[in-house]
């Protein structure tokens, strides 16, 4: 998570996904350079000239390929390097040089591009004349699913997006989630951990979302005007009689909303992947089958009902506590959030990481992540060394310090104190401390027991705080009721 009200800033439609072209050492993992393709939307492809002077982007949400000087970038400022940004067929996820010719392949085009940059080379005449040309000779998608597609990946549709940064497949490319957490408190939600969409269908796994707050894909269209800054694609009084996502339906409104509905819901089971635990011939390996037998042992279908591998109903509410659930876990509809919509298990080894929030990491990892309550570490009191900052955290690291304040552990014997600390219902817990550092050593102690903990390093630059990890200590001892005392001191 690196923005949102929970830390800082809240998302708007400049920052909540930027498309940036950045050239790293494979040697140091190090930062060289970075270009932020401004008003733009996923880049898929990049190519360079033959003598390594321009750089080729193919940008999929904007039917663009940028063109780059990389000599004039060296020193010009922002986007002064941008030579042109060529028209391409729908959807450009290829690009390639040969000699004076460059070429954009066109997912929803079905299309391919031909440039030719010969005056480019020339005389460095940003112009390059194209012709377009089909690809595909027959069409197997149906036309309103086909529309959808389209609809879904174009972020320059004035409707979709205000300028060009957001659309459906900025994080759901192919249908697929992208594995990052987003903080979506300022759309009444918490922290929440993107959904693929294939194998569900649409609504064919009941509501959408970890909340359940949408009951139609239409529904979208509150997201479209609200979050990406489009115009959507209903009209304002249409709009304003159907804007509450569990009220009058948004279906039947608009062609074109409807189509991306039709697509959303085309994405069926037959667009989920083998299962690389199966057998070569497919049949359900032998660990596969003892792990059957204990799914069903401990009555995990009760929730995770085959086929679907989940009760979610379209009719009605079925949201289920089951420990998770943290301060971070935010509200549903800007209301209580009782419990979270039980999630399919289809597809599961290739949607990590898990839970609502993402906090489980691994599968393994789901079967010891539980709620609680996030304590900042500036509530404590730093001693024999330890301080705090809140000056200016914003401008001298970044905004994944959250709540723009951090406690710095100096030398060895410096502590930050915690008094009255809620244990729950008390009992065995665990503890988990967010940090950014260096290799180092903390000791834990929870009620006068201590836990040592290793830190591993985190990767920060040599200037600030940027980079941060979560470490666990399982099996903590903790009283119930806010009735416990923590410690953290450098050892």
């Amino acid at each position: 998570v690196e923005r949102g009200t929970l830390i800082g800033p809240d998302l708007d439609t400049d920052n909540t996904q930027r498309t940036v072209v950045a050239e790293i050492s494979l040697g140091s993992g190090q930062l060289l350079r970075a270009i932020d393709v401004d008003n733009s939307d996923s880049a898929r492809a990049l190519a360079f000239s033959p003598l390594g002077d321009y750089l080729y982007v193919a940008l999929q949400g904007n039917d663009q390929l940028a063109v780059y000087d990389l000599l004039e970038q060296q020193t010009a400022q922002a986007s002064g390097a941008l030579r042109a940004r060529l028209s391409t067929g729908g959807a450009p996820q290829g690009v390639c040089v040969s000699g004076n010719a460059v070429w954009s392949q066109n997912l929803l085009g079905r299309s391919v591009n031909r440039f030719d940059a010969s005056q480019l080379y020339a005389a460095g005449e940003p112009l390059l004349p194209g012709v377009e040309r089909n690809s595909a000779s027959v069409e197997l998608l149906p036309a309103q699913v086909l529309a959808g597609k389209r609809i879904f990946y174009r972020a320059s549709d004035p409707r979709m997006s205000s300028e060009g940064y957001l659309s459906c497949a900025s994080c759901h490319l192919d249908g697929d989630q992208d594995g990052r957490i987003w903080d979506f408190s300022g759309r009444g939600e918490g922290l929440r951990n993107t959904i693929s969409l294939r194998g569900r269908a649409g609504m064919g796994h009941g509501k959408v979302h970890w909340s359940a707050n949408f009951d139609e894909i239409q529904d979208f269209e509150n997201d479209i005007r609200l979050a990406f800054g489009g115009s959507g694609f209903l009209t304002n009084p249409q709009f304003a009689a159907t804007s509450d996502p569990l009220g009058a339906p948004k279906a039947g409104l608009n062609a074109d909303l409807d189509a991306l509905a039709a697509y959303v819901a085309s994405l069926g089971a037959e667009h989920l992947p083998a299962s690389a635990w199966r057998n070569a011939d497919g049949s359900v390996s032998a660990q596969a089958q003892v792990g059957q037998g204990v799914f069903e042992t401990l009555g995990c279908a009760s929730c995770h009902t085959p086929p679907r591998y989940t009760r979610s109903p379209l009719a009605g509410l079925d949201l289920v506590n089951v420990g998770t659930l943290r301060d971070t876990s935010g509200h549903r509809l800007g209301g209580v959030l009782p419990g979270i919509d039980i999630p399919t298990l289809l597809d599961l080894p290739n949607t990590a990481p898990y839970l609502h929030d993402g906090s489980a990491v691994t599968l393994e990892a789901v079967f010891s992540a539980t709620g609680g309550t996030v304590v900042p570490a500036e509530s404590g009191t730093p001693t024999l060394g330890a301080y705090i900052e809140n000056q200016y955290v914003d401008l001298n690291y970044d905004d994944t310090v959250r709540g723009r304040a951090l406690v710095f552990l100096g030398d060895q014997g410096s502590r930050l104190s915690f008094s009255n600390v809620d244990g729950g219902v008390g009992g065995i817990g665990a503890i988990e401390l967010r940090y950014s550092s260096a290799a180092s050593s903390v000791e834990l102690r929870v009620n006068g027991v201590a836990y040592p903990v290793n830190l591993a390093n985190v990767g920060n630059p040599t200037f600030a705080q940027v980079n941060w990890r979560t470490a666990r200590i399982d099996g903590v001892a903790l009283q119930a009721g806010p009735n416990n005392s923590v410690v953290i001191e450098r050892t």
